[in-house]
This record gives structure tokens, sequence and C-alpha cells, in this order.
């Protein structure tokens, strides 16, 4: 948060796609499915191509 205490539209975007990825991740969904709709969240945070497939891999924490 911004030290002047106020939040600009851009940080409650990013604000909302981190809090909706953080519940996608407890929901149960399949690695696939999972991966699907975080990286559906992701563009609309940080705009980019999912060229690279193979090297998304999900792991266990």
């Amino acid at each position: 948060m911004p030290i002047s205490g106020v939040m600009n539209t851009l940080d409650l975007a990013n604000d909302r796609v981190f809090s909706e990825v953080k519940r996608l991740c407890y929901t149960g969904l399949d690695a696939a499915t999972l991966r699907q709709r975080v990286l559906e969240r992701l563009r609309r945070a940080v705009p980019f191509e999912d060229t690279s497939r193979s090297q998304w891999t999900l792991r266990a924490v």
C-alpha cells in the first residue's frame, strides 16, 4: 500500500487477482484446470502469452 494510505486502481486490481488465484489454489482443482484458471486471472494483471507450456509444472509445497 502506498505511504499515503490510498490504493490506486492498479493496486486494487492486482490485489483482487492475487486473492482470486489464492482462492483457486484451495478449491481442489486438478493441476490442468488450476493452471488454466490461474493463467486466465494472471493475464488480467500482466498480459503475456503462454508459449512455454512444458515449463509450467505444479509441485506440492
